[in-house]
């Protein structure tokens, strides 16, 4: 339903020249309805992310900039403007305005004229728009040197493994948005079910782990979960950690800090063990602020350091007396034979 036909703004036609898409013939239709408009959503390749500042400019005062679409069958299906899209939907806003091109002879050729501005990957996509924009390739660039071009331009291996975030859940793409993920901090979950993969993410998710800390207890939780034959799904569903996370009485820093020492606990029991009686020994030490004990957590080194600030020579005093204390040297040697 074409209501009228609108000449384009400097602004917009200038961004609509630099994405090449005016080499299609356009018309821009004052409003369409969100009935009329496709779900297909193969290029979106932020989904489900949107700007929180967009989001509440759209609440105040609706969709400014159009969209841009293709119509084939009566529909209307997105090249551009899927946040705009997603967050009109989503405060039930009915119309907004929309450029239409005519119908492109191939996907190839939409993808050629919307992303031909990536040059270099890494400066401009992220780990999930590069599993998306992958998926395009693969399935629609279909003559040789221009599939080649894109995959040099992704830079990834050309396994298909990176297509699997694709069917990953949306709070797992969030985080991979929310903390800009890289391939290497990722590729480990791809061996993983999608069950485990959810259950790690919405975990990751809703302590805010950082993405070095999340992979390292992802692969404490994937070893322990390998070794009693379990899932890890079936890992965080057990005591201690589903206590440790339902407990409103501390903080997301004091779970994680809990969390990691129960998933140790259950993959090196043996080890944790010995660090649980070391440290009962270290409380017994009274120091009193002259020195702190401290050894190799992981036991492959033995000794134990003493470490002492000293400032004046009341410190060295302080400190004389702490190692005079027989007491204190007792339980020194305990540890000593310990480690």
């Amino acid at each position: 339903m074409v209501l009228g036909y609108k000449k384009l703004t400097e602004t917009n036609y200038r961004y609509y020249q630099l994405t090449g898409l005016t080499h299609m013939k356009i018309q821009i239709i004052e409003k369409i309805t969100v009935s009329q408009i496709s779900d297909q959503n193969e290029f979106d390749i932020n989904r489900p992310y949107y700007s929180d500042s967009l989001e509440k400019s759209i609440q105040k005062n609706g969709v400014i900039s159009p969209l841009s679409a293709y119509t084939s069958d009566d529909k209307y299906f997105l090249i551009d403007g899927f946040q705009r899209y997603r967050i009109a939907k989503k405060y039930n806003i009915s119309t907004f305005p929309i450029i239409i091109y005519n119908t492109p002879q191939s996907m190839e050729k939409i993808i050629e004229l919307r992303y031909n501005l990536i040059t270099s990957v890494n400066d401009e996509l992220n780990v999930l728009q590069k599993a998306r924009f992958y998926n395009l390739v693969t399935n629609y660039v279909k003559e040789p040197l221009n599939q080649t071009k894109w995959l040099n331009i992704l830079n990834l291996p050309r396994d298909n493994s990176i297509s699997k975030i694709n069917t990953w859940s949306e709070n797992a793409c969030l985080y991979l948005i929310k903390y800009n993920v890289s391939y290497n901090q990722i590729k480990f979950f791809f061996n993983l079910s999608t069950d485990d993969i959810t259950f790690l993410f919405n975990l990751a998710l809703s302590l805010s782990i950082r993405p070095v800390e999340f992979l390292k207890l992802s692969e404490w939780l994937n070893e322990y979960a390998l070794n009693e034959n379990i899932s890890i799904k079936t890992v965080l569903q057990s005591n201690p950690i589903t206590c440790i996370l339902s407990n409103d009485e501390i903080n997301r820093n004091q779970k994680i800090v809990l969390l990691k020492d129960a998933i140790y606990s259950q993959r090196y029991p043996v080890i944790s063990e010995y660090r649980h009686k070391m440290e009962t020994l270290n409380k017994q030490i009274s120091t009193a602020g002259a020195f702190t004990v401290n050894y190799d957590k992981t036991f492959e080194r033995s000794g134990i350091q003493l470490q002492a600030a000293i400032k004046n020579e009341k410190d060295i005093k302080k400190l004389r007396e702490s190692l005079d204390n027989s007491a204190t040297i007792e339980t020194l040697i305990k540890m000593l034979k310990l480690i």
